[in-house]
């Protein structure tokens, strides 16, 4: 049978200021990780908003292109019209000019 010891704690100079400097060190810890944390959070915070603003600007780049895009498909198709209406001899290149203010 093995036989196991488990030494009493007694108190003692040495315990005590070692209890204490754990103590402190425990709370430096703890104040440290809140100063961690709030500084990750404030750089997500910032991430977060630069982010926000790139997709923002990006959104409003795609309309502005599809808008562009809009208008050059009804050029097209106004272009057509004109090409489509010259060979069936309905009007003149001079009237179909009028028409559309080209």
């Amino acid at each position: 049978m093995i036989t196991l010891t488990i030494p009493s704690l007694v108190a003692s100079p040495a315990t005590a200021k070692a209890e204490g400097f754990l103590t402190e060190l425990g709370a430096q810890v703890e104040m440290q990780g809140g100063l961690i944390h709030d500084h990750m959070a404030g750089q997500m915070d910032a991430h977060s908003v630069a982010l926000w603003h790139a997709i923002s600007d990006t959104q409003m780049e795609n309309r502005e292109l599809q808008l562009l895009i809009t208008e050059e498909r009804h050029a097209r198709l106004d272009l057509v019209e004109i090409v489509d209406s010259m060979r069936r001899g309905d009007r003149s290149p001079e009237q179909m000019c009028r028409m559309y203010e080209i």
